[in-house]
This record gives C-alpha cells, structure tokens and sequence, in this order.
C-alpha cells in the first residue's frame, strides 16, 4: 500500500500530478492556520463503523466485570510464587536460565513472525549520513517493567547502577506507577538481589499487525448517499506504531517533494503542523502532534518513519487519496497525533515499556491535540500493563481501537490489547 517508499515507487505512483494538485496549497504561517476550530466534533464514529464487522459479545457489562485485572494477569501468567518478580527472573537468578534466555524470552515471536519481521529490519536502507542512536539491546543488555513500585523502584535502580549497570528509560506515574530499566547482567543480579516493592517484569518486544483493510470492510459505502464520513478533521485520532513519513502526498508534504531531510536531521518541519500553536484550518496539514518516546534521531525535524509500519497506519486511517483516490483511508479528512514508541537497536523493536509511556504522553496532550480515538496494531503475548493502559484511555473518553493481528489460523493470537473487552478490536478476513 502506502507504506512503501522507496525512490522507484515514490516516482511511480507520482506521475498522476492531476491528483496531487487537486486540494489547494497555503503558507504554514498564514494567519488562519493559528486560529482554533469552530467545530468539536470528532470522527471516532468512522473507526467506530467498524463495529459492523464484529461479531455480538452480549452484555458489555457482564464482559467486563469478568476481565482479569493486569494484577491478575501478572499473578496468573507471569509470578505463579507469588514475589512479585517474574517467574523467569527468578529461575536466572538461581542458575537455572541464562541472561541469553532472559533475552530470547523478551523477544519471544512464532517463528513464521520473527522471520517476517527479521526479513523487514534486512530491507532497511537509511539514506546518506543518516543513522540512529545505538541503543542498549545491541549492547548485550536487557529491558524490565517495574509496576507500583513508586520511589522504591529508583532507590534499587540506583543500587544496581553502582555495582553494574541499570538506568531508568521511564518513570511514568499513571497505570498506578510505571518504571522501565535497563540493566546488564551484573545490575539485574543486585537489582533482583533487593527486589522493589511492587511487581518486576522483563519487557517484551511485540509484534506488528497490518495488512490491506479498507476494501475488506466497505468504507467507500460510508462516504456515500446521507453518510459522507471521514469529513471531518476538528479532532485527530493518535496513532501509536512506527511514526509516520509525512514527506508523503497522503500524509501532509506541503512541499510536494518527497524527501525529508536534509542530513543529518530526519523529518521535515514544512510537512506538518503542531496544534500547539493553535488548530490549523488549513486541511492540508494531516499530522498536527508528534512524539517520539525513543528519541532515535535527537535531530529529528519533524514525523519520521523508517518502518513504514506507522506509514501505513496512517494512511490506512486517514490518508488524503491526492496521490490515488483508489488509496484513499477510512477518514480521507481526518487528523492524525503520531507517537513513534517503536525502537530501532540492532533491529526495530516494539517494547511494551515504550508503549506505555506513549500511553502516557498521549493522555496528558490528549486536548492541545483533540484526540479522540487512539489506534495500535501491535499484539504483545502478556499483559504488560496493557490493560490498565486501555481502562485508563477508556476513563478519559477515548476510544481505544486495536488491530486483532495477522495469525490467520494460528492459535497465539490475539493477544494485548486487541483481546481486551473494553478495545475496539478490528480485522478482516
């Protein structure tokens, strides 16, 4: 789909100029970009049209009085004695399983997806004078979730650091206390000798999920006759994945260039519009808010996106169809806040601790960018402090929608959050 952007499809799908002068350019700076929107509306009822595909579950709200809690969750899957801490953990700490078996197990992926995924991180070609931060995974190290461990948790990580390493990547106080570390072998064995209150996890890489969706569930019969949705651009839904290439013509390049940039920043300033400054009328502006949890290009200009998974995302959700209306996404007007939580450290990684700080940013910007909805297509085999995540999005008025996953008939999926009750959770067959 959209999603690929190497130089020869760029040109490719280019040549129909006809469609990428059909919606008038303007300033970034012109003076009605600033002005706040009229309309408060939000278009979480596109996504939520969706809901036609889904199976009936009966009473919501018998549904949900039998959702295990995340704490629940972690005694059941995770801490069958009951310390607190991981039972694999504490198998390393008495000799059992190796430092390399904590890694493996924190990448754990069926061997069809770690191919899949393996084969995609092979493919990526950063441009000239371009290349991302090295990061603790390809240096031997290892990632872990603290929850509710309060002050406690930096206490014992600043422990750990003096006999080895172990430094604090998070420290999020919602989802009732969140902390994510990074150790090496000698800092997990004092951390994990003086454990922290709470409960003390390894982090898990998940899995990407997307493929083509918009034929498979009818959206073009929603545009048409009284319905005319996806007009709407007053509010955005916030897309937590990969980030997002907005040096593309469905996506916002106000330069109609393609290319971010230049080296050795990433991004491109013009191609976007941060709300911060006020709610752009202009439709042309597709991306309003930009976040990005790992911070791999400190020198970023602007959305980035080297994955292209988000790409896709995006422009499954919102994409504008100015470069092919065939391509057009389930809200063509919509608006989208990026929050990049995907890592790239040796290979891109999709960390839960990561995630749930991207949670987190976007519950306390949820209204300088008039989110709505917040969409994920990622499954992570335990709950993560995903659910209390998702119960959090749901506290604040948003719609949480999830992508069931790309298992087909394989028994592992889905997993968190599009198992969740209180997801909207969406496929296609």
């Amino acid at each position: 789909m959209l999603a690929y952007r190497t130089a020869p499809a760029r040109h490719t799908a280019h040549d129909g100029s006809a469609f990428r002068l059909s919606r008038q350019q303007a300033p970034r700076a012109a003076l009605y970009c600033r002005l706040g929107s009229p309309r408060s509306i939000g278009f979480a009822l596109t996504l939520l049209m969706l809901a036609g595909i889904l199976p009936a579950v009966g009473d919501a709200s018998a549904v949900l009085a039998r959702t295990p809690s995340f704490t629940e969750n972690f005694d059941r899957e995770l801490d069958t004695d009951g310390n607190g801490v991981e039972d694999i953990l504490d198998s390393w700490l008495a000799g059992v399983a190796s430092f390399d078996d904590l890694r493996r197990t924190a990448v754990a992926l069926p061997d069809r997806a770690r191919a899949d995924k393996d084969a995609s991180t092979d493919a990526i070609d950063f441009p000239d004078g371009i290349r991302p931060a090295e990061g603790a995974w390809r240096a031997g190290n290892l990632r872990l979730i603290s929850f509710g461990g309060g002050g406690a948790v930096l206490d014992a990580a600043k422990a750990a650091s003096a006999a080895g390493r172990c430094r604090v990547l998070h420290s999020v106080d919602r989802f009732g206390g969140v902390t994510v570390l990074e150790t090496d072998e000698t800092g997990l064995r004092r951390l994990l000798t003086d454990p922290p209150s709470g409960r003390l996890m390894l982090d898990r890489d998940g899995l990407p999920a997307l493929v083509e969706s918009r034929p498979l569930v009818g959206a073009d019969r929603t545009a048409a006759g009284h319905w005319h949705t996806g007009e709407d651009w007053s509010s955005t839904v916030a897309i937590l994945d990969s980030g997002c290439d907005t040096a593309h013509g469905d996506l916002g390049d106000f330069g109609d260039d393609d290319v971010d940039g230049p080296p050795p920043a990433v991004g491109d300033a013009s191609d976007w519009y941060p709300a911060d400054d006020g709610w752009p009328l202009f439709e042309g502006y597709k991306v309003v808010g930009w976040h990005d949890v790992t911070d791999d290009f400190p020198l970023a200009a602007g959305p980035w996106d080297y994955h292209h998974h988000g790409t896709a995302l995006a422009s499954v959700t919102a994409g504008s169809g100015t470069v092919d209306p065939d391509y057009r996404g389930m809200s063509p007007a919509g608006r989208l806040t990026v929050v990049k939580f995907y890592d790239f450290d040796e290979t891109w990684h999709a960390w839960a601790g990561d995630f749930l700080a991207a949670c987190a940013w976007t519950l306390d910007h949820r209204e300088i960018y008039r989110i709505r909805t917040v969409l994920t297509a990622v499954n992570w085999d335990v709950d993560a402090g995903i659910s209390a995540a998702m119960a959090a999005f749901v506290d604040a008025g948003l719609l949480p929608v999830a992508a069931v996953g790309n298992h087909g008939s394989e028994p592992v999926g889905p997993g968190y959050p599009a198992a969740l009750p209180d997801v909207l959770t969406a496929g296609a067959v």
